[in-house]
């Protein structure tokens, strides 16, 4: 590879980001040849996934590189790859000095070596069942319940226990992927008339681990038909699977019955909010990883007040760190985080719920709640819907098919696109009319927001 092609990639790993990059671009053959740049992939899915996601990106770093435009090919050459690891990007802050595995063909660029382990997991009463099991399936020694099913809210580690089962195990028959992942492979191997193939290669796995299963609980009945099909098969072979969501089984509407039995077969498991000892726990961890100092009174003060998931407490920390830096401190002691106390409206109050955001919404304009979660078509009713899943998200821990849900919406994707076209409106216009009246659209999302917070 010469220094143009890595300059390319460089260029695309800085615009991407890290996470993207790696996912779609580690493991490609990039070759430039006069005015064409030929990217070759291992599979049709990665060549189609990346033509139509990321070809202006690949056409705008070819073009700050070369300074010219370039003929830009994207295909698929599965014969073009052996065993050798992935080329990667030189872009400072990569990981380039850890060792490398084989990389996961579930996502193309996913480096096992590059997952949470279980041994970086927190341990507690909250969690020590969760983590048992994901001990017991990374283990081909032992003969454990499959599948491993996780749930619990968002924050709380179910991620961590996934990605730590697949880290562990040992052969290279075996598969991480979000449910989304799973849902576009789905649809592109209908699509390319490719199903035989994806089927073959996920039902032949020793493991499958699916993250957010919760994501499957919109329109994607097919995808979870295809799903139930594929855990019979995984499972009848003596594979094994985990799985997790943010709600159990059966209140994930509408997963049909027969999925939420062989979802329920094996192991259920819930995560709980830490207690105190195990965020205390978790704050000297997270505290170590980011070589900060904290006193042990300080930890425990902040452990008794911060309640919630661990992003509660590292959102926690950044804070302390940045007051500590301010203020010229070697150690975060008791006095800053009493001053993070006191000027965070935020830990002294609970979780905002999603019910209370429909509620504020709905006394700012003017209508019933009923009229919201029902299926009139008013503007000023819309509008309702669309900034409830925005700050919805914004102030709760609700995904988007639990905010749906909470609409009385059977599927998120008409709720996440009323979000995005709150944004579009916003930034052509600051101001809607709904019905006689011109409403700011900015002042009202902050008086809701203000509304919601608790007295200082």
């Amino acid at each position: 590879m010469n220094d143009t092609t890595q300059q390319i990639r460089d260029r695309l790993a800085r615009s991407l980001g890290r996470h993207r990059y790696e996912m779609w671009f580690d493991d490609i053959r990039l070759e430039l040849e006069d005015t064409r740049l030929r990217i070759s992939t291992r599979t049709p899915f990665a060549a189609s996934w990346i033509r139509s996601h990321y070809a202006e990106d690949v056409s705008g770093a070819a073009r700050e590189t070369t300074g010219s435009d370039l003929e830009v090919e994207i295909h698929a050459a599965p014969e073009r790859f052996d065993a050798s690891p992935p080329i990667r990007s030189t872009v400072p802050g990569d990981l380039a000095d850890e060792p490398r595995r084989g990389p996961d063909r579930a996502s193309p660029g996913v480096d096992p070596a590059r997952l949470r382990k279980l041994d970086d997991f927190v341990v507690g009463d909250c969690n020590r069942l969760a983590h048992l099991g994901a001990q017991r399936l990374s283990d081909p020694a032992v003969d454990p319940p499959s599948p491993l099913f996780l749930h619990g809210g968002c924050g709380l580690g179910k991620t961590h226990l996934l990605q730590g089962i697949r880290r562990r195990w040992p052969t290279a028959r075996a598969r991480y992927v979000t449910a989304e992942q799973f849902t576009n492979e789905f649809i592109a191997a209908v699509r390319t008339a490719s199903i035989d193939a994806f089927r073959a290669r996920i039902r032949s796995l020793d493991l499958l681990v699916i993250d957010d299963v919760h994501f499957l609980t919109g329109n994607q009945k097919r995808t979870r038909q295809e799903l139930l099909h594929t855990l019979d098969a995984i499972l009848l072979s003596g594979a094994r699977v985990a799985l997790a969501a943010n709600e159990a089984p059966e209140v994930l509407t509408p997963f049909s019955e027969a999925l939420v039995s062989r979802l329920r077969s094996g192991m259920v498991v819930q995560l709980e909010p830490p207690d105190v000892e195990t965020r205390i726990s978790l704050l000297r961890r997270l505290a170590q990883r980011r070589r900060l100092t904290m006193h042990p009174a300080a930890g425990s003060l902040l452990a008794r007040h911060r309640t919630g998931s661990v992003r509660m407490l590292e959102g926690a920390l950044s804070s302390l760190a940045a007051m500590a830096s301010l203020e010229g401190r070697d150690a975060i002691g008791v006095t800053l985080v009493e001053q993070l106390l006191q000027t965070s409206q935020a830990t002294r109050a609970a979780p905002i719920m999603i019910e209370s955001v429909i509620d504020a919404v709905c006394s700012h304009l003017g209508v019933s709640r009923q009229a919201v979660l029902g299926r009139a078509r008013h503007r000023r009713l819309v509008m309702a819907r669309a900034i409830v899943a925005r700050l919805g998200r914004d102030m709760t821990c609700r995904s988007y098919p639990e905010i749906a849900r909470a609409l009385g919406r059977r599927s998120h994707s008409s709720v996440h696109a009323s979000v995005r076209r709150l944004a579009q409106h916003m930034e052509r216009s600051p101001t809607v009319l709904l019905g006689d009246e011109m409403v700011d659209l900015p002042d009202l999302l902050e008086r809701i927001r203000q509304s919601l917070r608790p007295a200082a």
